[in-house]
């Protein structure tokens, strides 16, 4: 993901849309699930259980990894997914090409057709 969780932009997203990120965290319950935070704004939001934002990344953000308390030690089952949804230019315009899944039998992608990106 490169920059994911350190302060950063998104520069390739689209002006007249937000990002949305929707948090899915399977952690114990004394065990802090981090936090995304909007520069400009001055905000921090706890990543609990479904909690979904919507923000334009073209502005710095960021956000932090979950926190284990002093002494406890991990059992190696505890996640936190966060999925981010984003609106990138170059899809809203109809120039790109984005990979959907892979193909049955390991022969190559499916891409995303314009039908899909362009509904009009």
């Amino acid at each position: 993901m490169g920059s994911s969780g350190e302060t950063h932009f998104d520069a390739f997203d689209f002006s007249g849309a937000f990002t949305n990120v929707i948090s899915v965290p399977d952690l114990p319950d004394n065990m802090d699930p981090g936090c995304l935070f909007l520069l400009l704004a001055g905000i921090c939001v706890r990543l609990d259980p479904y909690v979904s934002i919507n923000f334009s990344a073209l502005h710095f953000h960021g956000g932090t990894p979950p926190i284990v308390p002093r002494g406890i030690t991990l059992k190696g089952w505890e996640t936190r997914c966060n999925s981010v949804n984003y609106p990138q230019k170059l899809t809203l315009e109809g120039e790109a090409r984005y990979p959907l899944v892979a193909a049955p039998d390991n022969k190559g992608v499916i891409f995303t057709t314009p039908e899909m990106r362009l509904p009009e």
